[in-house]
Formats: C-alpha cells, structure tokens, sequence
C-alpha cells in the first residue's frame, strides 16, 4: 500500500472516529451530564489522536525547526482541549468562569497561524536553514493580542457583555485586529503552499489541496462568527475541526514532498538505479534497491572494518526504518549523491515516479 493510500485510511478513520463520537456524545447528553460524558468519551478521543499525530510528527518530519513547529501546534491543541475538559466538568457552574474560559479560544485563533507562518518559511530549505531572529519578534504582538482578549470583561471590545447571556460571544471590533493577524498569517502561507506546491508535482489540481483545505477553516468559522459561537447542533465541534483541518493542511503538504520526511526510503530504493542497501547489524538485508547483488557475511565484516562504503544516518526521528541503529551500506562510492537524497526526502525521486 503507498504512503499516500495509509495517510488517507489514517485520516478518514480519525475523521470518523470524531463525528461518531461527537453525535454519541450528543445523543448521550439527553440521559446522562456532560461532566460525566466528557472526560470519558470526548477527552480521551481527542487527546489520543493529538499525541499519535505528534509522536508521527516527531518521527517523520526531519528539519529539527519544522519539527518543533509543528509540535508546537500539538500542544496549544492540547492546552484547549484541557480547558474544554475543565469547562464540561467544573467550571459550568459558574457563569463567569466558563465566559473567562472561553476567551482562552483565542490562544488557537492566533498561535497556530504564527508557527504555521514559521514552518511555511522553513518549506523547500535544507536543515541548515535559520530563520532570521527578529521574526521570533511577532510573539509579542501575538501576546498583547492574547491579554487583549482574555481581558475583554474589563473592556467588553472584544465581545459584547451581556449582563442577561453571560455565555454569549458577539463579536465586536476589538475582534478585528485579531482576525486580520489570522487572516494575514494564513495568506502567507497560502502563498507559500501555492508556490512550492506546483514546483513538486505536476499536478495543478494536488498541487493546492492544502490551500482548498485553509479556505475551508475559514467557511467553517464564519457560521459560528455570526451565531455568537451558538449553534444547535454541530457534526464535530468547531475547534476539533479546525485542529483537523490544520492536520490536513501540514499532512496535505507533507505528501507533495514540500517538507523532508524520511518515509520515503522505500520509493527512493525502489527507484535507484545505485547499489544500495540498508542492513542490521548482523548483514541482513532490510531495505535493497532492485541493482544490488547479495552480501557475503565477510563483505560485510570488510565493510564495517573499512568504513569507505558506510554511512550512518541521523536517526534519532527515524520511524520508516525502525529506528535502525545499524550501518547503510552503499555498494557505490557516489555516496555524497546518496547524502543529498536523503537530505531532500527524495523528493525529487518521488516527484518522477508515475
């Protein structure tokens, strides 16, 4: 089965599994509290998912800025998935604290599109690339913003008080800044997308599906925009989906080649016209391209000895490979090119295969 086939099983099972749980859990709001529904059926599913996706993310995904980028996202995900856990259990009795709570909604509103614009600068660069350290600058504009928000009851800018509906959001002007920082940010990295995007694959239609899935977090907010945040019924919750949907986005751009990941070592072999091959450490084949003859337990021995056509590869993320701790052994000397496909997440290799 091809990588692309297991991403889409992956996702649409997740999917699934978060529409089915989320109309059990409305079904089974009607006999049971939600304080006892919550932490047994929504927190657990949402949290699982959240760290199978960064622990993939953390194997997977090679340059070390990228990475801790997009695990970043995981853990804001995680931080409001707690305080939903906390309003559904303990803070619903209390009107202001449950309004105080929800303005923390804002943290995912303006912190994932930030480290979004940070990975998008890192797309198409190698691992030696630093971003320029006064872009770290913009976490404090994303903070004001934050306090701007959370503070709306001294204000009431941000959304409307209403002394009568204390859990109704209106949005009010103050709203603005916010929206614009978001829609900014998610511009750039459409942008980004578009353009790496059509020079990986050929195709048009591919080439911007992670653009059509950004668009699509923004046609699912603008109803709860309008509604005050209050809607009857809903097939997943608002920001589950749009933490799906950010999954989509970073999975979508992934399977074009725009980031280097090491899952790809089965294509690269498959397509290598060079003699190579990856073996544990007793000699025994794991992964060989179709130009490569048997080892004899000597050659191997000889290798490992001589150190001319072996070649240890940083594993400390590896996940496709096992996490293999053994010799790549490359029966060419070319092995800088061997060096630059796996620098490059063979995405060239990948880019040519029908």
């Amino acid at each position: 089965m091809s990588f692309y086939r297991k991403s889409i099983i992956k996702l649409s099972s997740a999917l699934a599994a978060l529409f089915c749980m989320t109309q059990l859990y409305i079904f089974l709001q009607h006999f049971f509290s939600s304080a006892v529904l919550y932490p047994i059926l929504m927190f657990p599913l949402y949290t699982v998912l959240l760290l199978i996706w960064r622990t993939s993310i953390r194997q997977r995904v090679i340059h070390p800025k990228t990475r801790a980028f997009m695990i970043s996202e995981v853990y804001v995900m995680l931080l409001w998935v707690l305080i939903r856990l906390l309003q559904q259990t303990l803070l619903y009795r209390n009107d202001f604290l449950m309004r105080l709570s929800g303005y923390f909604i804002c943290v995912p509103l303006i912190i994932p599109p930030l480290t979004g614009f940070y990975t998008a600068l890192h797309i198409g660069r190698n691992r030696s690339y630093k971003m320029p350290r006064v872009l770290y600058l913009l976490t404090l504009p994303a903070t004001v913003l934050i306090v701007f928000m959370v503070t709306n009851d001294l204000h009431g800018l941000v959304f409307s008080l209403e002394p009568n509906d204390p859990l109704e959001f209106n949005a009010r002007w103050g709203m603005i800044p916010i929206l614009v920082w978001t829609l900014f940010f998610e511009l750039f990295r459409i942008t980004v997308i578009t353009k790496k995007g059509k020079e990986v694959t050929k195709r048009t239609l591919k080439a911007i599906v992670p653009v059509l899935i950004i668009l699509a977090m923004f046609i699912v907010g603008i109803p709860y925009f309008m509604s005050g945040f209050t809607v009857s019924w809903e097939p997943i919750e608002l920001t589950v989906s749009m933490f799906f949907l950010e999954v989509l986005v970073w999975e979508s751009s992934i399977s074009l080649g725009m980031f280097p990941v090491n899952t790809y070592y089965k294509d690269a072999f498959e397509s290598s016209t060079i003699a190579m091959q990856i073996t544990d450490k007793d000699g025994k084949p794991i992964t060989v391209s179709k130009s490569t003859d048997p080892i004899s337990k000597e050659m191997f021995n000889d290798l490992l000895n001589s150190g001319d056509n072996v070649f240890f590869p940083p594993l400390d993320y590896s996940l496709d490979i096992f996490g293999f701790r053994f010799p790549f052994v490359l029966f060419n000397p070319v092995r800088q090119f061997i060096h630059e496909i796996i620098e490059s997440f063979c995405c060239r290799i990948h880019r040519d295969m029908p």
